[in-house]
């Protein structure tokens, strides 16, 4: 039987599937692209930089 987690609020709360946490460089590159001349065939997505963290969700 697992053992309770101390902090319920953190056990509950989403993890990334990269298992490591998300760097401000990380977002930062999704913006840059989308603002740069390369992204102009792109419309209508939706990007989100998070780590796999809604994944089914």
């Amino acid at each position: 039987m697992m053992a309770a987690a101390r902090n319920p609020v953190q056990a509950a709360a989403p993890k990334p599937v990269t298992r490591q946490p998300g760097q401000p460089n990380e977002v930062a590159t999704c913006h840059l692209f989308l603002a740069c001349d390369e992204s102009s065939y792109i419309t209508g997505q939706v990007l989100h930089p998070n780590g796999g963290e809604i994944v089914g969700g």
